[in-house]
């Protein structure tokens, strides 16, 4: 997708050099928080192309980002478990993430009190209202993490 590329192949470095490993894990979860949010208020399909243009493609710089902070935490030796867990639990995400939003959008589509055709469009609006406050959860999170975990791995390291 062209917004992924955009995001990690222009984006990322300038972002990355200014602002740390954390700042980017900040960023692409900020800009996944607004995307969610704007899908409440999208009413034509030039509109979703315009957010997966331009906004989708920041959460494509979670991974990358969390590889590094995981990379930071852990000694060399642990890295390739410490990767696997990391792989795993965002395959598992993957997997019930779909199957979770599934069934809150039957469960929601299938209540009387979203049973008009304005009431279908509501349902959906929910599905992303719980996308983005899942994703705003993770912002406080991230604020916990400390900045500056790469220069103290390498000062570690060199010891």
């Amino acid at each position: 997708q062209m917004s992924v590329l955009a995001w990690v192949g222009v984006a990322l470095p300038p972002i990355l050099a200014m602002s740390g490993e954390v700042g980017v894990f900040f960023i692409s979860q900020f800009v996944m928080t607004v995307y969610n949010v704007c899908f409440c208020f999208v009413r034509s399909p030039s509109q979703v192309f315009a957010l997966q243009g331009c906004l989708f493609g920041a959460g494509g710089l979670t991974f990358p980002a969390t590889a590094a902070l995981k990379g930071s935490m852990v000694a060399d030796k642990e890295q390739g478990h410490i990767q696997g867990a990391v792989q795993t639990v965002k395959d598992l995400a993957g997997a019930l993430g779909p199957v979770f939003f599934g069934l809150c959008f039957n469960a929601a589509d299938a209540s009387p009190a979203f049973g008009s055709s304005m009431g279908h469009q509501r349902a959906s609006q929910l599905i992303f209202v719980m996308a983005a406050a899942l994703n705003f959860c993770t912002l406080p999170l991230i604020f916990t993490l400390p900045r500056d975990m790469m220069k103290t791995k390498a000062a570690t390291d060199g010891d």
